[in-house]
């Protein structure tokens, strides 16, 4: 049974030179000392490089550390040069603005440790906590389950933020290069890929990180100052998920699937001339033409908070 795994952790940062050390203090306490630490600097322009060059000389002899520069294409395009250039078997990430608890990389190593002969397992997953010490959301009703993200999103409804141990080989085949794509592509766009091609993933109950709510680089508090920006991203994940999901699970979570035709219309109000993201198969345009009169209604919604941004 292999538990010496060697790790890659993998942050992806954008300005956030007065949150990273957050992750770097959190890595100096793990139990687990086999690992290297990646940063992939999405276009920063704080002083980021500088305090990373101070943490490589503090990490002296403990870890390795290893500095990425690129131009600012989003968090998508940062993971794909870290899993490009990741020396692990297993590979972990870990955002700027968050922290991992002392035993994070040893428990990925032991719970790894019974599946990672089977093919079929590609990820496992701890919980998190905020900074106040509170579970995200709802806890499993076992110590574990073995399950995928669509399951886990439309059926079970147990899907949350939880800190990801990959398998290196695995990301390395299969992460899709979305560069092409402007903005930001919520990781659920591959998540849903992975799931339908069989792939499962081990969730456990441990908590692994702490997921800081409402900190300044949060995608949650710059979606409306910067949707225009990202639409093409957030239209590519919700037109996937209509044309490729919705039949198969549009049962087992019907509101789910509203809300994000929905949500598709008032995007695509934004932009009406993109043909990648329109949607191809027959019952997700019924059901978007449906929607539409609430996805107005959403637009212009989201027109107002705009304008308070």
């Amino acid at each position: 049974m292999r538990t010496n795994f060697y790790i890659t952790v993998c942050t992806p940062t954008f300005n956030s030179s007065h949150l990273i050390h957050r992750v770097f203090n959190s890595l100096k306490r793990q139990e687990y000392k086999n690992f290297e630490w990646i940063i992939i600097d999405d276009g920063s322009t704080d002083e980021t490089n500088s305090i990373v060059e101070r943490y490589k000389l503090e990490a002296e002899g403990a870890f390795p550390i290893i500095y990425y520069y690129q131009k600012n294409q989003h968090k998508k395009v940062a993971l794909y040069n870290g899993i490009q250039i990741a020396k692990g078997q297993l590979f972990v990430t870990c955002d700027a603005d968050d922290e991992m608890m002392p035993y994070t990389l040893r428990y990925f190593c032991l719970y790894w440790s019974d599946i990672y002969n089977s093919k079929e397992y590609v990820c496992v997953n701890m919980r998190c906590v905020d900074q106040n010490g509170n579970i995200v959301g709802k806890l499993f009703p076992s110590f574990f389950v073995d399950s995928n993200y669509l399951d886990m999103e439309y059926k079970l409804k147990l899907n949350t933020d939880f800190i990801e141990c990959w398998r290196t080989d695995f990301l390395k085949e299969h992460f899709i290069n979305l560069s092409r794509i402007k903005g930001f592509v919520p990781e659920a766009y591959w998540m849903r890929k992975y799931a339908a091609l069989g792939y499962k993933t081990r969730y456990f109950n441990t908590v692994g990180r702490i997921y800081y709510r409402d900190v300044e680089t949060s995608i949650k508090n710059s979606f409306y100052d910067n949707i225009k920006k990202n639409l093409a991203g957030l239209l590519l994940n919700l037109s996937d998920e209509l044309d490729n999901y919705l039949l198969k699970y549009i049962m087992f979570s019907p509101l789910s699937f509203i809300r994000s035709a929905i949500s598709y219309n008032a995007f695509r109000m934004f932009d009406k001339k993109n043909k990648e993201i329109a949607l191809k198969n027959i019952f997700p345009k019924v059901i978007s033409i449906l929607c539409y009169p609430l996805g107005i209604y959403r637009y212009k919604k989201l027109i107002r908070r705009m304008k308070e941004y």
